[in-house]
């Protein structure tokens, strides 16, 4: 009787160290992200009702407060990317920077207002050697824009902390996408190796395209309410080693 597997080709595209380590990469980025998303999408500046705290309206004082933590923000989803190595390791996680600072460096549409760039609040970056960028304030620019146009320097603010928010989020679905598909290919390396090393599944000639076809292919549809790649794959085991016995 011959001794059936999970398909070597299939499964070999993804090493289980590599894939549990990717796992880990990209949850923390998930976490990450997540986290920075409540953050912005909390801070609406120039109302009452501002996340980050009571008795915040539309004076100088907020202004400041919300512009630091908006700062403080982007800062600190930055280094905790960068100091967990997330960032060296994550081609998503560098794309989420460099949006960062696109959105950080760029213009906005604020109406009749001339305040378009955070720069005119005086909130400007730094870029890093890790490629990161670090923001700042300069307070006197800050007063300045608010004293010539208050209206306008709120709305700016909040146009940008809407943006980053709107980043955070695709950043957010790309990564539990990510997430989902990466469990599935290290469970199935666990499964290989605790089930094909022990001997109870050893190689097979034949249906080795069909089973890594349908593993590609199911992986592309998890979490859909239908059979799980392992599901499959074990069924195709099953069959086959039903057709050998007859």
């Amino acid at each position: 009787m011959n001794s059936l597997a999970l398909p070597q080709p299939a499964l070999g595209l993804f090493g289980q160290s590599s894939s549990v380590l990717s796992l880990s990469a990209t949850s923390q980025l998930l976490s990450a992200a997540s986290f920075f998303q409540d953050q912005v999408t909390a801070l609406r500046p120039g109302a009452s009702a501002s996340g980050i705290g009571q008795n915040f309206g539309n004076d100088e004082a907020s202004l400041a407060a919300e512009a630091q933590f908006l700062v403080d923000a982007v800062n600190g989803v930055q280094q905790n990317l960068s100091g967990n190595g997330i960032l060296a390791s994550s081609g998503q996680a560098t794309a989420f920077v460099q949006e960062l600072a696109r959105i950080g460096e760029g213009s906005f549409d604020n109406g009749e207002s001339s305040l378009t760039r955070l720069s005119q609040l005086g909130i400007t970056a730094q870029t890093s050697a890790f490629g990161t960028s670090t923001l700042s304030i300069d307070l006197d620019t800050l007063k300045s824009a608010f004293a010539a146009d208050p209206a306008g320097a709120f709305s700016l603010l909040d146009q940008a902390a809407q943006a980053l928010g709107e980043a955070a989020g695709s950043t957010v679905a790309q990564a539990q996408g990510s997430v989902d598909t990466l469990g599935v290919i290290a469970g199935l390396s666990v499964f290989q190796q605790s089930f094909g090393d022990s001997g109870l599944l050893a190689n097979s000639a034949g249906g080795l395209d069909f089973a890594g076809l349908l593993l590609l292919d199911s992986l592309q549809s998890v979490g859909s309410g239908g059979a799980s790649p392992l599901q499959n794959l074990v069924a195709i085991n099953q069959f086959n080693l039903v057709s050998s016995l007859i």
